[in-house]
């Protein structure tokens, strides 16, 4: 399953465990920055808990998916399913999706002051 890289994914390893389009690396390295130590990261833990983590979770990368879904205009509409899509497919990749939506700036808000 090709997931959005881009270039040659020939050095995947595809059973997880590897990731390295840029060198080797471990597919929970930068993960593990917020979840181990356990000692030290428990309130981190203790909010991925509250969002449903289980034990074998925190050993899983955490990838972020950006949503940009809104119905305040229709060509958002579609990128809530197609951002589901995504996070079923992360999930059956073996990572744990986390996703949000960006807050607009004020700036780009239609009912910005102009000015």
């Amino acid at each position: 399953m090709r997931l959005g890289l881009e270039g040659d994914c020939s050095e995947i390893d595809h059973a997880g465990t590897n990731f390295s389009p840029m060198g080797t690396m471990n597919a929970n390295s930068r993960s593990s920055v917020v979840t181990q130590p356990v000692e030290l990261r428990a309130p981190n833990r203790s909010m991925l808990r509250a969002v449903g983590f289980q034990d074998a979770d925190f050993e899983k990368p955490i990838v972020g998916v950006a949503n940009l879904y809104s119905n305040l205009t229709p060509c958002n509409l579609g990128l809530g399913a197609l951002a589901k899509r995504a996070e079923r497919a992360l999930h059956e990749a073996g990572v744990m999706p986390r996703s949000s939506v960006p807050s607009p700036s004020q700036t780009e808000s239609p009912w910005a002051p102009r000015g």
